[in-house]
């Protein structure tokens, strides 16, 4: 026994499927943004800190070359490591963009150098002019060698290392790498040793982690708030976008209630308007195919029920004895027979050329001949309802089409009928051809009555008639402009009705010229 499961599909509406797509983009732009700028940030803030030592070590590395020159030996930094530091740290803020506005006097600067550069200052006690912080980090947990500068300075004098000449060790701590700088000392032109900076291993000051910190937390509180404002607007996008198909959805679901008359209103004119456009179209084509259903459900019950109901009552008053069976009485019989006939033949054809199922036995011959010979096969009865014939043909009796002779000649015989049938004479009808391109255009023009040029569209309609006050005998079933219509498609041709000035009504078909003809 075998056991089928049976799945059911979560439905997604469409907004919010639109809704998750903007949602995403807009999330994954914001967040690849956010992570562009710390890291765009954070590199250009490491280059600002290793900008910022390469300026202190040039300070360093020129203080260490005064200091040099001053006391002719390094004796005072070997006695006393610490004491590079504070010589350091205070050279560092007579310089530049390290000077503070109490300091930027001549006499300032001059107490400072006797304070901090001459060794006969340095055993005497006095007060510092302003405190020094303390180093960072702090130096019993960088393992410094002994003769690393202790004490006052800060982070980045503990990177600094000093060798001699002979490149011996004077300060700081050796690492497993080599120095990030490394450059010489000199004196009066002689080489005095060389001073080196390590890359540092942390950031210098716990302010620059701070700000660092604050900007990345910065840069996510604004994610987060630009993510918000895109969820209000892509809320507001999905429902404005998709308003349109709403709308196109109601329509859909009222065609399927055969709500043939159901519109919808075009409010853009980008690809959703387009699509609403032929939405209003489909439903015109569809609401014109309903009219015409309807109109040929009538029209057939009353071709077809006119005769029946002439057969029905003759046959019951023969049958009831109110009516002998005469001969005229059964070829009365007969004629309502043979026009049931021809409508359900009439009907079967036009079925057959619709789907393409029309069977065509295709010959070349001149069209316009058979035109002719079918005008005079008419002669008389155009004589009887006094219709004068007249021929304009030039030199086209000669140009061949590739066609079936048969269904040709019945298409004109059925545009001649209907002018012997709707043409009050006198009246003349004006035959013509003329070549066009790679097409044979034939004309017949009549000066009759003619129709309303707004019935023209109309008028290769099924069982469409002019005048509706005419009967069926008079006017017709109905069906000889649309066979018309139809067998003359069907040879890849074209048939169209237009007014005749100043009166009457003009048929114009074209049909295809065999190749020869038409080079």
């Amino acid at each position: 026994m075998s056991s089928q499961v049976i799945g059911t599909k979560i439905k997604i509406r469409l907004s919010w499927k639109l809704f998750g797509v903007m949602m995403l983009n807009a999330i994954l732009i914001v967040g690849v943004m956010v992570v562009i700028a710390n890291l765009l940030v954070s590199r250009e803030f490491q280059g600002y800190i290793k900008a910022n030592d390469l300026e202190r070590f040039e300070i360093v590395k020129e203080s260490l070359q005064e200091y040099y020159s001053m006391n002719g030996n390094w004796d005072g930094l070997i006695s006393g490591p610490g004491s590079l530091g504070v010589i350091l740290n205070r050279s560092m803020m007579m310089d530049r963009q390290y000077r503070q506005p109490a300091i930027q006097s001549p006499r300032r600067r001059n107490y400072l150098k006797q304070r901090f550069f001459f060794p006969r200052e340095r055993g005497r006690k006095r007060e510092r002019p302003f405190s020094v912080p303390p180093p960072f980090p702090d130096s019993s947990s960088l393992n410094l060698l002994p003769n690393a500068p202790k004490g006052p300075g800060d982070y980045f004098m503990q990177r600094v290392v000093v060798f001699d000449n002979n490149k011996n060790l004077l300060m700081g701590r050796l690492q497993s790498h080599p120095p990030e700088f490394m450059e010489e000392l000199f004196h009066q032109g002689s080489l005095l040793g060389r001073i080196g900076l390590y890359p540092p291993e942390m950031l210098p000051h716990p302010r620059d982690e701070l700000f660092l910190k604050t900007k990345s937390t910065i840069f996510w509180v604004l994610a987060i708030m630009m993510g918000l404002m895109a969820t209000i607007i892509s809320l507001g996008l999905s429902w404005y976008l998709l308003k349109p198909v709403k709308k196109l959805t109601e329509g859909t679901q009222a065609l399927a209630r055969r709500e043939f008359e159901a519109r919808v209103e075009i409010e853009s004119r980008d690809e959703l308007g387009q699509l609403a456009e032929d939405f209003n179209h489909m439903a015109e084509t569809l609401e014109s195919f309903e009219n015409q259903r309807r109109q040929w459900i009538s029209d057939i019950s009353h071709e077809l029920g006119t005769p029946l109901s002439v057969l029905r009552g003759e046959i019951e008053a023969i049958q009831d004895g109110v009516r002998e069976m005469t001969p005229e009485r059964l070829e009365s019989l007969h004629d309502e027979v043979m026009q049931l006939n021809r409508i359900v033949e009439d009907l079967k054809l036009i079925n057959r050329a619709e789907a393409g199922a029309l069977e065509l036995r295709k010959e070349e011959f001149s069209a316009v001949e058979l035109l002719s010979r079918t005008a005079s096969s008419f002669q008389t009865r155009f004589e009887t309802h006094q219709i004068q014939v007249t021929r304009d043909f030039g030199q086209t009796l000669d140009i061949m089409i590739q066609a079936d002779p048969d269904r040709i000649r019945q298409v004109f015989e059925n545009l001649m009928e209907n002018v012997i049938r709707h043409g009050d004479g006198p009246a003349i009808l004006s035959l013509s051809a003329r070549k066009a391109n790679s097409q044979l255009e034939l004309s017949l023009c009549d000066n009759g009555p003619g129709v309303d040029p707004k019935m023209l569209p109309h008028l290769f309609d099924r069982f469409f008639r002019a005048d509706e006050s005419r009967s069926r005998v008079s006017g017709g079933s109905g069906l000889g402009l649309a066979i018309c219509k139809n067998l003359v498609e069907a040879h890849g041709g074209q048939i169209e009705a237009q007014e005749n000035r100043p009166r009457g009504l003009c048929i114009r078909l074209t049909l295809p010229l065999i190749q020869k003809e038409a080079s």
